[in-house]
């Protein structure tokens, strides 16, 4: 997962690198119809669910497990795969 650190006013902020087809198509598949009523189910305003789904922001860590909780989504890790693209399998090693 690729992540952003930065400090503001003295507080690290830590965002994460998520696709935004991904966060549409989990908000879909949560049967989330739109994006003001992520945005009420997340405590946020309409413009800033709006930015996540547009890629113009990132989600901070803790929005970003926020998310994964709201929309059903297991591994925060899948949102930042390109569609298509799984998760690697767990259990092989290169041993």
């Amino acid at each position: 997962m690729e992540l952003t650190i930065f400090v503001v006013c003295g507080i690290i902020v830590v965002m994460a690198k998520v696709l935004p087809e991904r966060i549409t198509l989990a908000r879909q598949k949560a049967n989330i119809q739109t994006m003001a009523e992520l945005a009420r189910l997340m405590g946020v305003t309409r413009e800033e669910a709006r930015n996540w789904e547009l890629g113009r922001r990132g989600f901070t860590t803790e929005r970003l497990f926020q998310f994964c909780e709201v929309a059903g989504v297991e591994n925060p890790f899948d949102l930042t795969r390109p569609l298509g693209e799984t998760a690697p399998d767990a259990e092989s090693t290169d041993s």
